[in-house]
């Protein structure tokens, strides 16, 4: 419910980089979003709070959201991060140690590489 998403967010009451550290298997918002693919909650986040997105935040599995982005093969969310500078192409995975661009090309995401 994405009403109800934009309503947290913009009442403080969650942010962007919400992580709950207490258990370590859930993943941020971002994360979240970038597994889902889901393009229409990530535009949300980008217009509400911007400046708090943290794509260097890794889950518990070592992998980061533009991990998930280019294994969902998101184009859309790949173009928006990069649109709004908030991917470091030189930044690797530390569960893979690859970069987005290493990444893309092990997995043959020629859209993306």
């Amino acid at each position: 419910d994405y009403a109800t998403v934009l309503y947290l967010l913009t009442q403080k009451k969650v942010t962007a980089a919400t992580v709950n550290y207490a258990e370590r298997t859930r993943p941020s918002l971002l994360i979240t979003c970038c597994q889902r693919s889901d393009l229409k909650l990530l535009q949300l986040m980008i217009k509400v709070e911007k400046d708090k997105l943290k794509t260097d935040h890794e889950d518990a599995e070592g992998h980061r959201a533009t991990w998930y982005v280019i294994e969902n093969n998101f184009i859309d969310g790949l173009q928006t991060l990069l649109e709004h500078k908030l991917i470091d192409p030189n930044l690797h995975d530390t569960k893979t140690s690859f970069t987005p661009v290493l990444q893309a090309i092990e997995k043959k995401r020629t859209e993306v590489s």
